[in-house]
């Protein structure tokens, strides 16, 4: 009895560790995550993109419901990581090291709010949100100045980068608002023009009605 006893207690004692060992993986999971955050945000926005990119190619060419349940979570996920990456740039200390690359990723994140080009709304409905969209580009474009004059040391060697990217971020940005703007113009002339279209054709019917029967009657008489 005395053996299996210690055989117990041993299996006991495999099978579950001391809280200490489960308080130090926790910890230890924690460090790696808030040291590696950044990055795995950026990856994952990066990500995004290149399924747009691709993704939205193949919804011309076919008709999937799960091709576009994907493309609608990533046409929705991609703005709201991308804001959600530069805002929590923002919180980053001043004398973090290892992120040396936040000059940057900050402007980085503005091209990626200014989406693909082959996908720059998902649906109609999303071209009337133009003016949301340029809320965001002036808020997201202040947060990454911000962001980028807070990270600053002098690194010269990030200033060309930097200044190429957040130009080019903005520009596509832009670009995007202006092409949602026009897009929503464009549908609402047609609108119109379908509105229209009817009535003028129903005045054409009538007045050549009574111009033809008024011409009978005068040709009978």
């Amino acid at each position: 009895m005395g053996d299996n006893q210690v055989c117990v207690v041993c299996v006991q004692q495999r099978c579950y560790p001391p809280a200490a060992d489960h308080h130090s993986l926790v910890t230890h999971a924690q460090q790696l995550w808030n040291d590696w955050e950044i990055q795995c945000l950026v990856v994952v926005s990066f990500s995004l993109q290149v399924f747009l990119l691709f993704a939205a190619v193949f919804r011309k060419r076919c008709r999937s419901r799960v091709l576009s349940v994907l493309l609608w979570l990533a046409y929705l996920s991609a703005d709201s990581v991308a804001v959600f990456v530069l805002g929590r740039l923002t919180l980053l200390g001043d004398n973090q090291q290892q992120h040396r690359l936040v000059l940057f990723w900050a402007p980085f994140m503005l091209l990626h709010l200014g989406g693909q080009e082959t996908i720059t709304a998902f649906s109609m409905e999303d071209c009337a949100l133009w003016k949301r969209h340029l809320l965001t580009l002036t808020v997201q474009m202040l947060m990454a100045i911000y962001v980028v004059s807070k990270q600053w040391r002098g690194d010269k060697w990030l200033a060309v980068p930097t200044a190429i990217m957040f130009v080019a971020g903005t520009t596509r940005y832009a670009e995007r608002i202006w092409a949602l703007r026009r897009a929503q113009s464009t549908s609402l002339e047609s609108s119109d023009m379908e509105f229209y279209a009817p009535s003028a054709e129903y005045d054409f019917n009538t007045h050549s009605t009574d111009y033809y029967s008024k011409l009978s009657s005068i040709i009978s008489d």
